[in-house]
């Protein structure tokens, strides 16, 4: 504990401990995917620590974790090393991935991001050096958490930022996964039983069902496949391969509040919730690629664009109030609203621009009770705005399509046996 050292004469024990953890919730029906051999081997920590030099951690997989896994039919879980930060993870890797004996048990690399700790810039080219240098071992980002949690920091931007940079940065150098240290925590950052809160992608209101998240996210994509129009007289649409790469990233908050609610016997709450998202998308268009594969003559309109099928900003919102009567007999109305921004439907070619779904927003009501232990009544007003659908193309400023989908009206009656 708080950055002790594994005793020599223990170490097959310790590596027996291994095998047996992963036995004992395998037999529980909880499959183990893989094990990292330390969390952060080289930090003197407050809670429980271990410290493992870069040797010590080679000979300790070497010469026991790895023949014990084996020996216990237990090669087919993934040993990752190091599963500390990026500044040292050249040298650690230089010493286990050098030596054949103990690299043969070794899936790959885990490593975190708090190497600015001392002031310094996250290291991502170090993640691109062992990539190169050891090609045939994983990189898998194992931990990362915006530290310092204060409440008046739920909503702080640059958190998410934080996230999409080391994304972006981290697949960019070869890196095959990624993994948060804590999805949800509670209101206070926690919990943790040493007093090291901190934030989260998504934090829950244990005292009132409140929830706060902001999330980012991103995605490399090889040969998009898109919609693109093609030289007909009927304007077709065909399924092509446009080009070599694309990516889309954004960001993502969402809120759930309670507005008032009371803890009389007969409870009654008004709850709103928001999610908005926002994403920037982009790819390059290959005219060359599309004749080559297909016998289509396609030549975009443009040298790069957008995806199809996706829009800029996406927003949701609810309001629902709830009323119980009796343990028997409640109330529950819903109006939620529901928008997208433009997105493009077909990519425009042969100098005619995309043809585009323009944004459009729909308002829907729905109404629950249950007017006895038995009986359920219900209610639904979906697209009550009944807005007008319109797909156009860009450029010719031609309306393809424009209608209205009505608005639909449903009233249900349950009855229990």
């Amino acid at each position: 504990l708080h950055g002790g050292k594994l005793r020599v004469e223990m170490a097959q024990s310790w590596a027996n401990y291994f095998t047996k953890f992963i036995k004992a919730y395998e037999k529980e029906g909880i499959p183990i995917w893989g094990i990292t051999i330390q969390n952060e081997p080289m930090a003197t920590q407050r809670w429980e620590s271990c410290i493992f030099t870069a040797e010590e951690e080679r000979d300790f997989l070497k010469k026991y974790l790895g023949p014990t896994m084996v020996k216990s039919g237990l090669a087919n879980k993934k040993i990752v090393v190091w599963d500390h930060n990026r500044d040292l993870m050249t040298h650690r890797a230089n010493v286990i991935f050098g030596d054949k004996e103990a690299a043969k048990y070794a899936w790959g690399m885990g490593f975190h991001w708090y190497e600015s700790w001392s002031g310094g810039l996250p290291m991502y080219d170090n993640v691109g050096i062992v990539n190169k240098n050891y090609p045939t071992k994983n990189l898998l980002f194992t931990e990362g958490c915006a530290e310092a949690f204060k409440p008046e920091g739920y909503q702080r931007w640059a958190n998410g930022e934080r996230y999409g940079r080391s994304m972006i940065n981290d697949f960019n150098n070869g890196t095959v996964g990624w993994t948060d240290w804590n999805i949800l925590l509670d209101e206070t950052g926690g919990p943790n039983h040493v007093g090291n809160f901190c934030f989260a992608p998504v934090h829950g209101n244990t005292k009132n069902n409140e929830l706060i998240s902001v999330t980012a996210f991103g995605k490399y994509i090889q040969n998009p496949i898109n919609e693109v129009t093609v030289a007909s007289a009927t304007n077709d649409i065909s399924y092509v391969n446009t080009g070599d790469k694309a990516i889309a990233i954004g960001g993502e908050f969402e809120i759930k509040k309670v507005i008032f609610e009371n803890d009389a016997e007969n409870k009654q709450s008004l709850t709103a919730g928001f999610n908005a998202s926002y994403m920037y998308n982009n790819q390059d268009f290959n005219s060359e690629k599309v004749i080559d594969e297909t016998d289509l003559n396609v030549f975009f309109t443009e040298e790069e664009g957008n995806l199809t099928g996706a829009s800029d900003l996406l927003l949701n919102g609810d309001l629902s109030y709830f009323k119980a009567f009796s343990n028997k007999r409640d109330f529950l109305a819903t109006v939620t609203y529901n928008y997208f921004s433009d997105r493009i439907y077909a990519i425009g070619t042969n100098a005619r621009g995309s043809i585009i779904d323009k944004a459009v927003g729909t308002l829907d009501l729905i109404l629950k009770s249950n007017v006895s232990e038995k009986i359920a009544l219900g209610l639904s007003v979906k697209n009550i705005l009944d807005p007008r659908v319109e797909r156009i193309q860009e450029t010719q400023d031609v309306i393809v399509e424009s209608y209205k989908k009505g608005i639909n009206i449903k009233f249900s009656v349950t009855y229990k046996f």
